[in-house]
């Protein structure tokens, strides 16, 4: 279950998966040049032999077109308003995997401890699972289909890897195959946050684990693991690059996000994640907060996802939304928001907007770098959310960079991109208003896959249930998805509900054979989700700032001007706690005051010493909804 809960505990750990799923838009067909000479019944060429596409920017009936085609794939992606669901799951769906290339395979996994796959070539009233593959003894995480589709690989919070033979599917017949897995990889010491095959090897794959580790597999080798990387936190993510086989990124708990290239990392004894270091990507921010006084913090990073060329990269990060990433570039060039409709108006008083508090979110890339690129992800007001992505160039022309001397005596609060309180601040775009939502669910949607080939989406969380979502009806009579439908978290609280499940008095998974009906499968777990609305009330009350000063309690500690933060890998806190209790009583008398703006409460804790101030993320990520109130103003 949901298995995206902080910690360890009998409700399951946190869930790290992002398939890398793509999509695939046709709207970049070759069209003719408006040349008028009888030659322009083709393109022309350069004198190299290269093609003279059409430009957008340019006039004729050529760019026209080009122009006619990327509108009408925008209109396509920007109204995905059917849903249908596909039922089987017996427990929350914490990971989704489309087969490579033409996408034919959904897998789908979740705290039922089964793999399902289901055939998307078959009609939607037909379709129910070709195969149920067993064999996990928890809450299964993570799903990697090798190159030629012939394989699967899954991990789980049973801290293994299986690996499962898919050539019998083809011709397995009406009846949905039950299958264990044919190799079962038992190194690992912690659950299995990640599985990545790689792009172009059947043969070999990285798991990314608890235990601190990425292991690289070679499953033709009686002794598999052919090499480590160490880590002194818990790795969270990696994903091979898709196109360059010796290129992968990995993330960890801590915030860290790392290039690695295969030839360095892995040796005969194993390497460090810092000597395995090709590119550490910036992910720390800078919160000026007036009165020349700086805070250095950074969020975690649960989660990468690659665009079909592996030219961007996003990682999600927790109590922040995705961030966009070049691949040859450390900064960021983009991050996303959802505190807007998609109309650009203010979202309904009442009405919550994108969040990423509660659970750990992974998404994916549809459509096309050269056009009309999306990226999608889920969010805790039980929505998916899909913003498209700027082309490159403009994303980089629009990105500030800020020197030290002028950063913290802005007037209002911002917050940036930084190495250290003394390097250079780097502000990228920031998008507010996404293109559309994903409207329906009842409760957190965890995962946004676009489909590799078709105008479909895949949604999965704490429902029992996958949600494919396209621009079309797909059955006689289906009626679009209202706004209206998606489930609001309600007031009511239950304060029990979190200490019966951590007691195992609660279970997530309903029991019913694989033969029951589909108003057994249809049956939402309302037990389940109560138990999700209250831990989204618990984080928002922790986080509430408005309300709540201790949301905004500080943390000192020594400010570290260096580029790398591995050189001291214990951080000491100890001789702080002085520092600390003297702001924690600066917030206390402040909340006798009652101050109204978060503005007045960071007044409140600021002292002479406060210069050297670093902030829990925690605290930090408060300030968010301001920041982006004063954007939009």
């Amino acid at each position: 279950m949901a298995s995206d809960l902080r910690g360890s505990s009998p409700l399951g750990k946190r869930r790290r998966s992002e398939p890398d799923i793509n999509f695939h838009s046709n709207a970049r067909g070759m069209t003719l040049s408006p040349a008028t000479s009888a030659s322009s019944s083709r393109p022309r060429l350069f004198p190299d032999g290269r093609r003279i596409l059409p430009s957008l920017r340019g006039d004729g009936i050529a760019a026209d077109t080009l122009r006619a085609r990327r509108r009408a794939m925008d209109a396509t992606l920007g109204s995905f308003r059917y849903s249908s669901k596909l039922r089987a799951h017996k427990s929350c769906i914490n990971a989704l995997a489309f087969s490579k290339g033409e996408g034919r395979w959904l897998a789908s996994g979740g705290d039922d401890r089964t793999v399902l796959l289901w055939d998307m070539h078959e009609d939607e009233e037909e379709r129910k699972p070709r195969a149920r593959l067993r064999g996990h003894r928890s809450n299964i995480f993570t799903l990697s289909f090798n190159a030629s589709n012939t394989h699967i690989y899954s991990g789980a919070n049973d801290d293994i890897v299986t690996r499962y033979d898919l050539s019998r599917l083809d011709n397995s017949g009406a009846r949905a195959i039950v299958g264990a897995p044919d190799n079962v990889f038992l190194d690992q010491e912690g659950a299995i946050h990640s599985v990545s095959a790689h792009p172009y090897n059947d043969n070999t794959f990285l798991s990314a684990s608890e235990d601190g580790l990425i292991r690289f597999e070679d499953c033709r080798e009686a002794a598999s693991t052919k090499g480590w990387i160490t880590n002194n936190a818990s790795f969270s993510d990696v994903k091979w690059h898709p196109t360059d086989g010796n290129l992968f990124i990995s993330t960890d708990q801590r915030g860290r996000v790392t290039l690695h290239d295969a030839r360095h990392a892995f040796k005969s004894t194993p390497t460090t994640r810092i000597e395995a270091t090709v590119i550490s990507y910036v992910t720390t921010l800078s919160i000026a907060l007036g009165n020349d006084i700086e805070a250095i913090t950074g969020p975690e990073a649960s989660s990468v996802s690659f665009t079909n060329a592996g030219n961007l990269f996003a990682v999600e990060f927790l109590l922040y939304g995705p961030v966009i990433y070049s691949l040859s570039d450390p900064f960021p060039v983009l991050t996303l928001s959802g505190n807007t409709l998609p109309s650009g108006d203010p979202t309904p008083q009442g009405q919550r907007s994108y969040t990423n508090k509660c659970t750990t979110k992974h998404g994916g890339f549809g459509g096309d770098e050269h056009g009309s690129l999306y990226y999608g992800t889920g969010s805790d007001d039980f929505r998916g959310y899909c913003w498209k992505i700027p082309p490159l160039q403009t994303l980089l022309h629009k990105r500030h960079e800020i020197e030290p001397s002028s950063w913290k005596t802005r007037s209002n609060i911002s917050m940036a991109f930084a190495k250290s309180k003394t390097s250079t601040k780097h502000l990228p775009e920031r998008i507010l208003t996404p293109s559309y939502r994903l409207e329906g669910h009842k409760s957190i949607v965890n995962s946004v896959l676009f489909h590799p080939t078709q105008p479909m989406i895949a949604t999965s969380g704490i429902e029992r249930f996958v949600r494919l979502f396209t621009h079309f009806p797909t059955k006689p009579g289906q009626e679009p998805i209202k706004p209206s439908e998606t489930r609001e978290l309600p007031a009511r609280e239950d304060p029990t509900i979190v200490s019966r499940a951590l007691r195992g008095e609660i279970t997530t998974e309903t029991e019913f054979s694989d033969d029951d009906g589909a108003v057994a499968e249809d049956q939402e777990d309302m037990e389940t989700i109560h138990l999700f609305d209250q831990l989204l009330r618990q984080e928002e009350a922790d986080l509430d700032y408005a309300h709540n000063l201790e949301g905004l309690r500080w943390r000192l500690v020594h400010d570290s001007s260096s580029e790398d933060d591995d050189g001291d890998e214990e951080e000491e806190e100890d001789e702080d706690d002085d520092e600390a209790d003297q702001l924690a009583e600066a917030i206390d008398m402040e909340e006798e005051e009652r101050c109204a703006s978060a503005d007045d409460m960071l007044q409140g804790v600021v002292d002479d010493e406060s210069d050297n101030a670093d902030m829990d993320w925690e605290d930090a990520a408060a300030l968010l909804p301001h920041l982006d109130r004063q954007e939009r103003g």
